[in-house]
């Protein structure tokens, strides 16, 4: 008799070279121990190297993605990368808010590693409007952050701050990642957890490595994937950094460009007997 297994959503786009996007968080997902499912919001011409362009899909071509996919499957979790066109936007959050008890993971995919611009002026505020107020938690770098809410921050304090603009627009959590602040924080990369409540920040001793693309995508797939598999915000998002770290270290490079974020088999297994 077939196992019943925890199923995962992704929303996003799709990186060919499997650094980043929908093949990224698929790749994760099966290494953590979840079903993966994915709909595809765009395609871009990218690898390692950088980005050349993208083509956004139809919002029609989105929403007939996702009915057929919801008619039978109700994922434990889902997540959001690049969103695409504005109106794509809105399909996804009709969508979300058929499973109010599903939670979801919003990570604003606002450029690529290289500065490319991936999402519309339209499509960054309609984001803000519809999916924030749905998320479980919002997974904006320093950046990206700033570009969401305008403000911007030189310190811990500053920068909890802004992320509470997200809170107040109705996301239940924003994990701010990747910063880096000088004074007791030197040589420290920091992600800073925001609830209405507070936040907690985690550091690690900064790696001296290069660029390593997809890492965003890992780790926001992780707490998906994390939270699928019942674990709560605080400790799937622990667990989630201990995979990013651990993606980082062990990175690799299919091509010619910056290496990608890559899980090595075995450690991660969390499979349901």
């Amino acid at each position: 008799m077939a196992r019943t297994i925890p199923v995962a959503l992704t929303c996003a786009g799709l990186d060919p070279s499997g650094g980043a996007g929908v093949i990224a968080d698929v790749r994760t997902f099966e290494k953590l121990g979840v079903f993966s499912a994915a709909v595809i919001t765009c395609v871009t011409y990218q690898g390692p190297a950088g980005v050349r362009g993208r083509r956004d899909l139809d919002e029609s071509v989105v929403r007939e993605q996702l009915d057929v996919l919801l008619e039978d499957v109700t994922p434990a979790a889902a997540k959001t990368g690049v969103v695409g066109l504005e109106g794509t936007v809105s399909v996804l959050a009709q969508a979300f808010k058929r499973f109010p008890d599903m939670p979801l993971v919003v990570d604003p995919v606002l450029r690529s590693g290289c500065g490319k611009e991936l999402v519309s002026t339209g499509a960054k505020s309609r984001l803000l409007e519809e999916l924030v107020s749905l998320s479980h938690v919002v997974t904006p770098n320093g950046e990206e952050l700033k570009a969401l809410t305008g403000h911007s921050f030189s310190d811990v304090d500053d920068c909890a701050q802004a992320a509470m603009g997200l809170v107040k627009l109705g996301a239940r959590s924003v994990l701010v990642t990747g910063l880096l602040f000088g004074g007791k924080h030197e040589g420290k990369a920091l992600d800073v957890l925001v609830t209405k409540e507070g936040y907690s920040v985690y550091s690690r001793e900064l790696m001296k490595l290069k660029r390593v693309h997809g890492t965003g995508c890992v780790l926001s797939a992780a707490i998906c994937a994390y939270i699928a598999l019942g674990y709560d915000l605080r400790e799937a998002v622990e667990r989630a950094r201990d995979v990013v770290w651990d993606a980082i270290t062990c990175s690799v490079s299919p091509g010619l460009g910056v290496p990608c974020a890559y899980l090595k088999g075995g450690k991660y297994e969390n499979r349901i007997d």
